[in-house]
């Protein structure tokens, strides 16, 4: 069962949600230290569906010295903060208030003060953010909110940046349990769920009249959950919780014809994840809670970055680690911001110059 699924086998409250959330992601924690990858000669090479291979072995001879984070915003206005999203000049965020009631805020990346633009109904666990290349509105990936036809099976919405009234995009029931949002310089809309057939897939979402079309569907995904893209909208990442041989994976796929690549594998991701392009699509940036084998850079809460072709791996972290459950992460030129879901972390929402 997907991590997805044993979270929302029903709709839930959020405070539910959180409660589950810190219980399976504690579960996870106890196991770790335990290889979970049968072969340990750290040959993680991989074959998909596609018949593409890619050289997963990090180099990890040694821990490359990266800057601390700073903390952005740590303020009790975001009570849980679940994913970021950000432009040169605008910073926005997902997650509870301190209410317990889901809200969608800005941040001023300079000062760190929150401004909640929305909040409540219809909103229930929003999971997923992403804003236009114009940085004039907002997408919401919710995994568990009503549709028009009456199943809680989540919704996408569109929003100002400045705030205003949610716009539902696609058909309902189109998408169930969406589980993020991905844009990119090109106008392409991305959503990573699961279809109506119960089958992990990405969707294809037109911006403008709300039209959903599957462009991917199944193997090697199985629990789709952070997605994000280049600029130019020709790759298209997507992280999956359980996407090879039990353990988080990173896949790239070509656009047009969505061909699957296999980048990394054998590290631990939570429900929701967190998954960047910087805009020179020289990074690809993911969170970890662990590690599954000594393959994996670090084992432990961390952001990693990627190369596009899966050669090297860096861990972005302090130690002792700052983040405690990093999920959500965005990227602009130069900076890179990671929210944490827990309250045991020094911040709601980090940042780190590169």
């Amino acid at each position: 069962m997907s991590i997805r699924n044993s979270i929302f086998p029903e709709l839930w409250s959020p405070a539910v949600f959180l409660l589950a959330l810190t219980a399976a992601c504690a579960g996870d924690k106890d196991e770790e230290g335990t290889d979970t990858d049968a072969d340990t000669d750290g040959d993680t090479d991989s074959d998909t569906d596609s018949d593409t291979d890619s050289d997963t072995d990090a180099d990890t001879d040694t821990d490359p010295v990266v800057p601390v984070f700073d903390v952005v915003s740590d303020t009790p206005d975001l009570a849980e903060t679940v994913d970021v999203a950000a432009t040169a000049t605008g910073l926005w965020a997902v997650g509870f208030n301190a209410g317990a009631v889901a809200a969608i805020v800005s941040i001023d990346q300079a000062t760190g003060a929150v401004t909640e633009l929305f909040s409540g109904a219809p909103l229930v666990v929003p999971v997923g953010l992403a804003v236009s290349a114009d940085g004039a509105t907002l997408y919401i990936a919710d995994v568990a909110a009503p549709e028009g036809d009456g199943s809680t099976n989540g919704a996408v919405w569109s929003m100002p940046v400045a705030g205003g009234a949610l716009t539902g995009l696609g058909t309902a029931g189109t998408i169930d349990l969406p589980g993020d949002v991905a844009t990119s310089a090109t106008g392409d809309l991305w959503v990573t769920g699961m279809n109506l057939s119960g089958d992990p897939a990405i969707f294809s979402v037109d911006a403008a009249g709300g039209a959903v079309a599957e462009v991917f569907v199944g193997d090697p995904l199985v629990d789709p959950l952070a997605i994000a893209a280049t600029a130019d909208g020709s790759t298209v990442y997507v992280l999956d919780s359980m996407g090879e041989e039990g353990s988080g994976a990173l896949f790239s796929f070509t656009n047009p014809g969505f061909v699957a690549t296999l980048i990394a594998m054998n590290f631990e991701v939570e429900f929701p994840g967190g998954l960047a392009v910087n805009p020179d699509n020289s990074w690809v940036y993911y969170s970890q809670t662990g590690s599954t084998s000594a393959t994996a850079p670090r084992s432990g809460a961390a952001l990693v970055r990627i190369k596009p072709d899966g050669t090297l791996w860096e861990v972005v972290s302090d130690t002792p680690s700052s983040l405690v459950l990093p999920a959500g992460v965005a990227a602009i030129s130069g900076t890179t911001f990671v929210a944490d879901l827990s309250t045991l972390a020094m911040g709601d929402v980090f940042s780190y110059a590169y």
